[in-house]
């Protein structure tokens, strides 16, 4: 329990400390002279001074800064060991090391995993319903000419095609190729055995674990995965239901009172009834190709940001799915149930967002000095006091607005009062 309360504060205290930690670095390689290096706001409840440097820790462990010399345009000429004393190049280096930072932090993490605990993959490649020319119990065994042992080969392989693609399946003892088209959906036939169970959830606290092969919820037959999630959506969040399961050939029955779970629906989240369990899966060793698997991990993370950004600008999401501190506390909080995989997941996730954002063109953020400092090469002379600070007020104006508008969005799911 104290971990999951502590979690947040540790691990955005760690992406903070990562990020500002760039910037502290190319800071003093530079020659600028650090005021300050702060992890958290407000009251310190721990600092110290050492070669001119004030060390602290905030109260308010939500953020960070590292305070440069000469920031921001003064009416007197900056001293040598002054930020804006140095060629513009470094001063971009600076404000982009801490992005850089995170990046590679989030690159190193998810290798780790990779290396640690491995990937986690579908082994079921059978067909459960039918659709287009495929047929229920169809095994799929290529997409092209590549081979498919896992269904996240399938999911992989047809993602890459073009609309339609050959498919090599085994039906019955026949070896068949038909077409596919990925307005098709299809679903593997997944066993309703438990993969993991998250500790301190519903089913935890029934007694579930891991291995247990799901026989009944009340009266309803449990024949797969599919049908135990479709089952257990039709109940509401805090419902009892009484689950009928087999354990080491031992039939038992258990109640677990549902809790709830957030999914995306047409474009929208809404609250499900679950008992949080995962599905079924293998973890497969990377071995030496971990490097190169976690490198184009955090690649699709960015590609991801980018494609919801654009998919909200253009209304096929909606803004509200945005969340705020209250989202990424219980996010943090709820993920350290799932055990050290999906800790270290969550924390390259969010250290690749964390760098995206901060380079996003808006004062203060690092992004928005940047694109400053380009705008004072371009016009071969820097700002004055007045056009800086107009700068930071809009920034810092668009950015408290967007602060309220997710701090909303999570008051409203926390509260269900949507």
């Amino acid at each position: 329990m104290l971990l999951k309360i502590l979690s947040p504060v540790i691990v955005i205290s760690f992406l903070v400390l990562i990020h500002e930690l760039g910037h502290f670095y190319f800071a003093r390689r530079f020659g600028m002279h650090i005021q300050q290096f702060s992890i958290g706001f407000g009251p310190p409840i721990l600092q110290f001074t050492r070669n001119n440097t004030l060390y602290r820790i905030g109260a308010i462990l939500f953020g960070g800064y590292v305070a440069i010399k000469g920031v921001e345009p003064s009416d007197e000429p900056p001293t040598p060991d002054a930020f804006r004393a140095k060629p513009s190049s470094h001063r971009i280096m600076v404000l982009l090391s801490g992005s850089l930072f995170n990046l590679f932090s989030a690159y190193l993490v998810c290798m780790a995993s990779f290396l640690i605990t491995g990937i986690s993959v579908i082994p079921y490649t059978t067909l459960e319903q039918p659709a287009g020319a495929f047929r229920a119990g169809d095994v799929i065994l290529k997409v092209a000419d590549k081979p498919v042992k896992y269904w996240d080969d399938f999911v992989k392989y047809t993602g890459i095609t073009p609309d339609s693609v050959i498919v090599t399946v085994l039906r019955g003892h026949d070896t068949v190729r038909v077409w596919y088209h990925k307005h098709e959906s299809l679903q593997p036939l997944i066993p309703p055995v438990i993969g993991e169970v998250k500790r301190d959830g519903p089913a935890w606290r029934a007694g579930l674990r891991s291995g247990d092969r799901i026989i009944a919820i009340d009266t309803i037959p449990i024949i797969s995965w599919n049908t135990l999630v479709t089952t257990i959506r039709a109940y509401q969040p805090g419902d009892t239901v009484s689950v009928r399961f087999n354990r080491n050939d031992t039939i038992r029955t258990v109640l677990v009172v549902l809790g709830s779970q957030r999914v995306l629906e047409n474009g929208t989240l809404r609250n499900v009834a679950a008992m949080e369990i995962l599905i079924p899966h293998q973890r497969i060793r990377l071995g030496l190709r971990a490097p190169i698997r976690a490198a184009t991990e955090i690649w699709h993370i960015i590609l991801l940001f980018f494609r919801i950004l654009k998919q909200m600008l253009t209304h096929q999401l909606s803004p509200s799915l945005l969340g705020g501190p209250l989202s990424l506390i219980q996010v943090t909080a709820t993920t350290v149930g799932w055990g050290l995989s999906a800790i270290l997941r969550l924390f390259y996730i969010l250290s690749t967002q964390l760098a995206i954002f901060n380079l996003c063109p808006l004062p203060p953020l690092d992004g928005g000095l940047i694109f400053l400092t380009f705008i004072e090469r371009m016009r071969h002379k820097p700002f004055t006091r007045k056009g800086y600070e107009l700068a930071q007020t809009i920034g810092w104006s668009l950015l408290i607005l967007l602060l309220i508008y997710v701090s909303y969005n999570d008051i409203q799911r926390i509260f269900k009062l949507k």
